[in-house]
């Protein structure tokens, strides 16, 4: 590894620990979805801040081993996508309140709507591949039978949608009664 390579890493590894001491330190709450950088489903900032560190580690591995240049700029661009998506993440995250039980009420409507919303995303994904399952299905057997796992999955979507549309109305009375008093 040549002192170039090396301090390049310093650096990141110091970003990458900055970003981690202020979402400890700032108790930020927050999810981050970025299906090509994290993978498919939603994570927390601590998750996300430890998937950078694996990606560093994979880094520095790939160096040791000596890959090839293609290979290592690969790592390095993942691994800077990451942590921009990180860093973007953690401006806008929000800090956890402890103390104040309306705000902290309000955290927590506000993290199960975005829960609620990624899994109607992924529920959204398995209706579409259903769908498509069923217009290619050569028999009329597996047709049915993804005819029935269509329904049951389309069934899945309208409860996660119900829920969700009363979280958020939970969530918009609590505002106005917030901003009432």
């Amino acid at each position: 590894m040549n002192s170039i390579q090396s301090a390049n890493l310093e650096k990141t590894r110091s970003l990458i620990n900055a970003l981690g001491k202020k979402i400890k330190s700032e108790s930020l709450s927050g999810n981050i979805f970025h299906q090509e950088l994290f993978g498919p489903y939603s994570l927390s900032l601590k998750q996300a801040f430890d998937t950078c560190l694996t990606s560093l580690g994979q880094l520095e591995q790939a160096i040791q081993c000596h890959k090839s240049e293609t290979f290592l700029q690969y790592y390095a661009e993942r691994l800077e996508d990451q942590l921009l998506a990180l860093a973007r993440a953690v401006q806008i995250a929000k800090p956890n309140f402890q103390g104040d039980g309306d705000q902290n009420a309000l955290a927590k409507l506000t993290e199960s709507i975005n829960k609620h919303r990624d899994y109607e995303r992924r529920l959204l994904a398995r209706v579409r591949q259903c769908q498509k399952a069923v217009e290619e299905a050569r028999s009329d057997q597996f047709r049915d039978q993804w005819r029935g796992w269509l329904h049951k999955e389309k069934e899945r979507l309208q409860k996660c949608r119900n829920a969700l549309t009363q979280l958020e109305e939970q969530l918009t009375a609590a505002q106005r009664q917030r901003s009432s008093q």
